[in-house]
Order: C-alpha cells, then sequence, then structure tokens
C-alpha cells in the first residue's frame, strides 16, 4: 500500500469544504464549468437561486468550487446554514454577526458611515440595505471586500420558519431596487457611493423550489425568479474528472479506463444521468477498502468486489452494524416518511429509541446531519444527510416489516393450535369428570367409598398406565420419557429408522404411542392427530438430556410445590408434571391442579397427547431462548472484538458455541473477529467449518458475509 496515502481524497457523502478554511486539502474536480457559470452569475447579479436535486453537489460546488474564484475578484464568501446558525437569535443579526466573524477571520475590518439611518425594527424591509450601506469592509491590506451571503439548504427554514423567511425574502428584495443606489448623497462633500457593495445566494433542494416560488409569489417579488442557475447532474467528463485527479497514482494503470467506467456505470440513474453523491461515495469507499487491502494500487478485482449491491444500502448496514433490529427499525420507520422522502425527527426522542444514535451523526459511520425546528424550540431535529438513503432504508423497513409479521404469524398460529387444542382437551375431559361424577354419584349409595375409589381406578387407570406400572418406577418412566422424545422428534436424516428399531425395542408401548398418533411425511414435516407440523430435529443427545431433565428437574419441582399430585402419577408420569407446571399455555395454580386432577381419568392416549402438546410448547420456548443468547452473545463478541478486546470476543463466541455447535453463522463471526486479530489461518479453518454445517452459506447471505469477502480478496479461498 502507498504510505504516503494518509488522507482519503475523496470526501465521500460529506461537503467539500471552502479550501481556506478547511484542515483537509480536497481537491474539487469535475466542476470547473458550473464553478465558473455559478461564479459569473454572482458577480453580474444581486440575488442568484442556485438550486438541484439532492446529492448534485450544491454545497461542495459553493464551498471548493465558487468560493475560491469570488475570492480571486475582492468577494468575501460568507456560508450561513440559517436552520443551525440563527437558533434563538433572527435571521438578520445571524447576517449580521457571520459577516462580522468571517472579516475577522481575514483579519479584515468594517467602518460604518452613517449615510443612511439604521432602523430599530429588524424586520423592516430596508433593514439588512441599511446595513450594507452603511459599511464598508476592507481586508487586512486595506482593499475593499464584498459580502457574497450564501445561505445554505434555504428549504429548511422554508419549512419550518415561513414567516421569518417570507420577511427575509422582502428585505432582499428591497436591497435589489437600484433606485437605492444613494448617488445624490455625499459624505464629507464627496458623492457617496456603496456600489451595492453585497450579493446574495439562495441554496435550495429542486422538489423544494416551488416553496421558494410560493413565497415569491404570496409577497409579489417577481424579480428574484430572474437569475437562477440549475446544477445537473455530473456530465461523463466531469465524472472522469471526479474520479482520476483526485485519484491520481492510485490505479493500476493498464485497468485504469475499466475501474473508471465501472464506477461510473454503477452511479448511473435510471434516467442516464451520473449521481455525483454516489461517485465520491463510490470512490472514497473504494479507498478506505484499498487501505485494508495492503495493495500497491486499486486493482479492477478490489473495484468489482465493492461495486456489488447497493453501496448506500451497504453503507447504511454498516454504519448501524451492531445496533438492535429495534434500533433499526425505528431509523428506517421515523427518517423515511409514506411518500419515501427524507424526515426529521426531534434529536432528543431519536436518542431515547436509538441509543447508539449519535455515533451516526460523525465520523465513518455519519448518515445523519442535525436541523432545527424554530427559533424558540432550541431543539435540533435529526434526518439522513442524503436523499439517496431513502431507497434502500425504505426496502429494508419492508423486508423487516415482511419478517415481522413472519414471525408474527407463525407465533400466533403456533399458539392458536396449542390453545385450541389443549382447551378442546380441556373441554372434552371435563365434560368426561362431571360425566363420572355424575356416574360416581348415583352408585354412591350403592358402594362404599373403599370400593367406590378401587372401581374407579380399575375403570379410569389406562393400559399404559398398567404396562408403566409393571415396567418399574424411575427406570420405566425414564424409558417412557425418552423413548416418546425419540420417537417423537425423529427427522429425516437416519433417525426415523432409529425411531422403528426403538419401537421394536418397546413392542408394549407402541400400540399408545407413534403409530397412530404421529405420522412423518418427508422434508422434515411430521402429522400429529392430523394436523401438519415442520419440527426441528435434537440430536440424540439432545433427547436423552431432555429425558434426564424432565426426570430429575422434574422431581425436584415436584416435591416443592403445593399441588395435589397423586403418587401414581408422581411415580410413572413426572414428565408430564414437570411440563404441566412449566407450561405458559396452562396459567395459574388453579387451573394446574385441574389438569393433576384430571389425570386420574384420563386413558393412555390422552395423557401422551397432553404430553406431546406442552413438550412441543416447552421445546420452542427453549428454542427462543437460545437464539435470543447466541444473538446477544454474537453483538457482545464483535463489541469487543471492536475495541480490540479479542480474548474477551473470542470467549463470547466459543460460549455460543458451546450453546449450539452446529450453528453456521456463528462460526461465520468467530473467523471474522480471528481475521480482525489476524489470525489468517484460524479465519479460513472457521470458514470451512460453515461451509461443512451449510454448503447454502453463501446464497443465504446474498453473495456472502464479511468473511468470505474479505478471505477472498485476500486469495485465501477460492
Amino acid at each position: 500500500m502507498n504510505s504516503t496515502a494518509e488522507t482519503n481524497p475523496w470526501a465521500g457523502l460529506s461537503s467539500y469544504q471552502d479550501p481556506e478554511t478547511s484542515p483537509v486539502q480536497l481537491k474539487f474536480c469535475g466542476r470547473d464549468n458550473e464553478s465558473f457559470d455559478v461564479a459569473q452569475l454572482i458577480d453580474n447579479n444581486i440575488f442568484v437561486t442556485l438550486y438541484g436535486k439532492s446529492g448534485t453537489g450544491k454545497t461542495s460546488l459553493l464551498n471548493a468550487g465558487v468560493f475560491p474564484r469570488l475570492r480571486h475578484e475582492q468577494y468575501m464568501p460568507v456560508s450561513i446554514r440559517l436552520s443551525m446558525d440563527a437558533m434563538g437569535i433572527t435571521f438578520q443579526q445571524c447576517i449580521v454577526d457571520k459577516v462580522s466573524q468571517t472579516l475577522q477571520q481575514r483579519h479584515g475590518s468594517m467602518s460604518t458611515v452613517s449615510v443612511v439611518p439604521m432602523p430599530a425594527d429588524e424586520q423592516a424591509p430596508e433593514y439588512l440595505w441599511s446595513f450594507f450601506a452603511r459599511s464598508r469592509f476592507t481586508d487586512g491590506d486595506g482593499r475593499t471586500l464584498f459580502p457574497v451571503i450564501v445561505l445554505d439548504q434555504f428549504e429548511e427554514v422554508l419549512r419550518h420558519r415561513r414567516e421569518e423567511t417570507e420577511a427575509l425574502l422582502r428585505q432582499m428584495h428591497f436591497m435589489m431596487d437600484e433606485s437605492h443606489a444613494l448617488s445624490s448623497r455625499t459624505v464629507d462633500g464627496q458623492p457617496y457611493q456603496y456600489d451595492f457593495n453585497f450579493r446574495f445566494v439562495v441554496s435550495i433542494r429542486e422538489d423544494d423550489l416551488y416553496s421558494l416560488e410560493d413565497a415569491i409569489d404570496n409577497n409579489f417579488l417577481n424579480e428574484m425568479k430572474r437569475c437562477r442557475y440549475r446544477l445537473c447532474s455530473l456530465s461523463q467528463q466531469g465524472a472522469r474528472e471526479a474520479i482520476l485527479i483526485p485519484g491520481q497514482g492510485l490505479f493500476r494503470d493498464n485497468e485504469q479506463e475499466q475501474i473508471v467506467e465501472a464506477i461510473i456505470n454503477k452511479a448511473r440513474n435510471d434516467d442516464g444521468t451520473i449521481s455525483t453523491n454516489i461517485i465520491s461515495l463510490l470512490c472514497s469507499r473504494i479507498y478506505t477498502d484499498y487501505q485494508k487491502s495492503g495493495a500497491e494500487t486499486i486493482g479492477l478485482a478490489l473495484v468489482d468486489s465493492f461495486l456489488k449491491g447497493n453501496p448506500f444500502e451497504r453503507f447504511y448496514n454498516e454504519a448501524t452494524r451492531g445496533f438492535s433490529n429495534k434500533e433499526k427499525g425505528y431509523i428506517e420507520t421515523h427518517l423515511v416518511d409514506s411518500s419515501g422522502r427524507r424526515n426529521s425527527i426531534s434529536e432528543s426522542d431519536f436518542l431515547l429509541h436509538v441509543p447508539r444514535g449519535a455515533e451516526l451523526l460523525e465520523g465513518a459511520r455519519k448518515i445523519l446531519q442535525r436541523s432545527s425546528t424554530s427559533s424558540g424550540s432550541g431543539q435540533f431535529r435529526l434526518e439522513l444527510i442524503h436523499d439517496s438513503f431513502c431507497e434502500p432504508l425504505a426496502r429494508m423497513k419492508e423486508k423487516r416489516e415482511k419478517q415481522r409479521r413472519r414471525r408474527w404469524f407463525i407465533i400466533a398460529a403456533a399458539v392458536t393450535l396449542s390453545s385450541l387444542a389443549i382447551g378442546a382437551y380441556f373441554i372434552y375431559l371435563y365434560s368426561e369428570l362431571r360425566h363420572s361424577k355424575e356416574k360416581i354419584e348415583q352408585q354412591y349409595d350403592e358402594i362404599d367409598e373403599k370400593d367406590e375409589q378401587i372401581e374407579e381406578k380399575n375403570l379410569m387407570l389406562s393400559e399404559k398406565d398398567s404396562i408403566m406400572l409393571g415396567l418399574g418406577e424411575k427406570a420405566a418412566a425414564f424409558d417412557a420419557a425418552a423413548f416418546i422424545l425419540q420417537t417423537i422428534w425423529a427427522d429425516e436424516s437416519g433417525r426415523y429408522d432409529e425411531m422403528k428399531d426403538s419401537m421394536d425395542k418397546m413392542p408394549e408401548l407402541k400400540p399408545f404411542l407413534i403409530t397412530d398418533v404421529v405420522e412423518y411425511l418427508g422434508n422434515g414435516v411430521y402429522r400429529v392427530d392430523g394436523v401438519n407440523y415442520p419440527t426441528p430435529s435434537p440430536s440424540t443427545d439432545e433427547l436423552t438430556e431432555w429425558a434426564k431433565s424432565i426426570q430429575q428437574t422434574g422431581a425436584k419441582k415436584i416435591y416443592r410445590s403445593n399441588y395435589d399430585i397423586s403418587d401414581e402419577m408422581m411415580r410413572n408420569e413426572p414428565g408430564t408434571v414437570y411440563l404441566i407446571l412449566r407450561s405458559k399455555s396452562i396459567s395459574g395454580h388453579s387451573e394446574k391442579q385441574n389438569w393433576f386432577a384430571l389425570w386420574n381419568i384420563m386413558n393412555g392416549e390422552q395423557i401422551l397427547k397432553l404430553y406431546d402438546i406442552l413438550y412441543r410448547e416447552n421445546y420452542k420456548l427453549a428454542t427462543i431462548n437460545i437464539k435470543n443468547q447466541l444473538r446477544d452473545l454474537n453483538m457482545k463478541a464483535y463489541d469487543e472484538a471492536k475495541q480490540g478486546h479479542y480474548e474477551e470476543a473470542l470467549k463470547a463466541i466459543d460460549e455460543a458455541i458451546s450453546i449450539k455447535p452446529d450453528e453456521a453463522y456463528i462460526y461465520d463471526s468467530k473467523g471474522e473477529i480471528l481475521l480482525m486479530k489476524g489470525d489468517e489461518r484460524g479465519a479460513v479453518k472457521m470458514w470451512r467449518k460453515v461451509i461443512s454445517l451449510d454448503p447454502d452459506f453463501i446464497e443465504k447471505y446474498e453473495g456472502g458475509t464479511e468473511l468470505y469477502k474479505q478471505l477472498l480478496e485476500r486469495g485465501l479461498i477460492d
């Protein structure tokens, strides 16, 4: 890499600054003709309107292209953004103060001649005219200076401070009247001429030009429509200059033309025009990748790698990396309105919902800028720095909304199915209980209490219960639980055959379990009691651990509870007891106690169905919890790595792997962290693990993740 290239020669999405006042000296290229035309227009007219679409580079043109030319003609450019610079003061006071500050920066001075009175009312039409007519401005060498007041991003005050803005326009219109030349006035016996020693430039987005038109028409200021300049997109030649002149010596000689063509084609709009801000962004980001690569020059392979996809979407994703989905959703919802335009929001509200939002206002992550609401509010509002972000943010919002709707649909469907199933069983079993109670009451006078209990037990105890009682106490409960888990959750990768083997080993349970209740349909789908379920497939080890957990943890839970549970259920169905106690669908002490009471009159098939429903509910809750743990550990690992705490980062990612060792994206994250640490061999090893776990990983992540791209660029993988 060229060690002398310490500063990015392109401004990216930031505006090019005035070379006289900026510590960073960047070459502003591709706009020589436009800079000359606008400077000439200002020289020959008192009021000029510069307009163009957002992102065409109006601010950059004025700062870096027009201002240096004006200074050669003894003009003193005074750049003002009223929405920011006039907070808490009037526009007129802001203009006067800015002129004075700019004069001090140039070591100049201002003298006052009392040729006309100065109005006390700042809103009076002649107020600004009086200020300039009475003032003489000189630089440090005594040469006369003519202030050029540039009101940048004028649409902001037209939108939020309309009355003050119209009053300012009336004052500028008054200043354009040549009858105010004071040609008949004398000072110390000499004719006084101030030669209209001022110019005004209004810079405004093309989409908001109509608002300026309305203000002009409403106040009968038609002369202010005469001198306008529309800044268009870059020409082909201008785009080439914007790329090649700042990048002189950076591009590989034999690939230079192909690189330029690739960048320009990517920056073309649908109508064939070339987007100025995309040219600057692409070049800036390509240069950043070039610095990281360690290459001697920028080659076509590096450029092609970067140009894949939407650069603004990629820049947005990079800027918000580490932000939660909730924070991203807030950004995408509130900073783009329903019509796809930029929207502003109170900074305090934004930071309340996006705690890390301040990072998006400065440095490499900058995608937001501040504006103000009104003169008295003292509060900033935030908005995107360019309209070009609106489309990718709207697309991300739509994608996130689809994912959210899909998640809620799945959850709602699962909850509905579980609730309906449990509700239906509850109603059915409650009906059975009432029927049994009525039958018991009819026989109460004929059978004494002891005989009645024996009869009820003989009638209601299911064939499954009888078999399990014959198998032995805890061992039978464990074997049955393991058998149920293995058969219900068997998947298509060979475990369905294991399920059949398991059934052959326990033929006495086979009639009451899977054959009539669960049917495997292929492709990971099972039919349970007539309903299709696409279910996850835990490993055999996971199933065994689940069975142990139900047996051991379930027993502890049971003995600490205050429920009335029969000895038979405690001995033979600890898993069912445990799942009832943990269930979110069965809520409240009394409802759980009802199920413990109902167990005594349930047959084997009914108990199995209840167990199946509760197990699925519990497993889904556990799965959601695991996903949340993985997400949090992954985010923690990235945050630690960005701060250079690589050991802590790897500790967090290894903990995630221990929780779910077959999750491909976790190994991808570990590989990226190892690459950040400088361990290329370890990173390659992790990538191979990713592909072994998920051969379709690259397609799922739309061309690959950062790890894949970095390894590909460095030639470490094919």
